[in-house]
């Protein structure tokens, strides 16, 4: 049984299902509050408070804290803990399940996680999905996903999550956590990485959907060459066309491209098939 040590009366079990890893380093904690750069202004949402290490102090700082926490006996507890703070709203359900756009304001919201590493990769896609609500994301995960995102092309750890996330934010890698910064240790490594959506590339892009497509069947087989990997969703014509126009070779590997040509690319496909649909509807 773990004990919070700031709050002693505060026993607990964690429940690995859920993943649950609790924060406990200090300095860590103070790192992060500084990365997120809280003001008085501020509405922040927080992803799995678990037993409130970063919970009591975000809510001294800023305007409203939103924390969501999917294990009621925790949830509960935090109740108890911080029934004292007027501007802390407790929420009770699966962040996965919740509808981010309910806490919109002016300015806009800042986000707070230590995620889980079971659900990091569906929080992103849910972070991605709502990025226009956020002013900036500070999220702690499994050190090995947060290389991913922020890696450069070239290097082995770049892929597709590289690129869509990297299309949609600013990603900043800003330090590592030790397991011994938990309780109970976590197996591996943690990392924290800042998020900032951006729209310079979102504007490019003429079909978000499409573009995922691209991006991700350009990834999906790593060895291939990037006109052998688009097979798996295009036909050879649309690919050797869109690469002509693209001035990108098919022999080169995706780990090779940029965004920005990732973009360049899905906007000739997304060209190529409009072309050929207006040209078919004229029979």
């Amino acid at each position: 049984m773990n004990t919070d040590p700031n709050n002693p009366g505060f026993s607990f079990r964690p429940t690995k299902k859920l993943g649950q890893n609790f924060l406990t380093d200090k300095t860590v904690i103070n790192r992060i509050l500084d990365s997120a750069a809280l003001d008085s202004k501020d509405v922040v949402i927080e992803v799995g408070p678990g037993k409130g290490a970063l919970t009591g102090r975000i809510a001294t700082i800023v305007k409203n804290v939103y924390a969501i926490e999917k294990d009621n006996f925790l949830f509960g507890e935090l109740n108890n803990k911080y029934a004292s703070l007027s501007n802390l709203t407790l929420i009770n359900e699966d962040a996965l399940r919740t509808d981010f756009k309910t806490f919109e304001g002016n300015p806009k919201i800042k986000f707070i996680a230590n995620l889980p590493y079971n659900i990091t990769s569906p929080m992103l896609s849910r972070l991605t999905e709502n990025r226009d609500l956020f002013s900036n994301i500070i999220i702690m995960i499994q050190k090995e996903v947060g290389d991913r995102i922020a890696s450069e092309p070239g290097n082995k750890t770049y892929g597709s999550l590289s690129v869509l996330i990297q299309t949609f934010f600013n990603v900043t890698r800003l330090f590592t956590v030790p397991p011994g910064s938990f309780k109970p240790k976590p197996k591996v490594d943690s990392v924290v990485i800042k998020l900032v959506p951006t729209q310079t590339h979102c504007d490019l892009i003429k079909d978000i959907n499409l573009y995922s497509r691209v991006v991700k069947s350009s990834f999906s087989s790593r060895r291939k060459m990037i006109n052998n990997s688009l097979k798996s969703e295009f036909n050879k014509e649309e690919i050797e066309i869109s690469l002509s126009n693209s001035e990108i070779s098919g022999k080169r590997r995706a780990e090779t491209m940029e965004v920005s040509e990732f973009i360049r690319l899905a906007n000739n496909i997304y060209e190529l098939q409009q072309s050929t649909s207006s040209d078919n509807s004229s029979f």
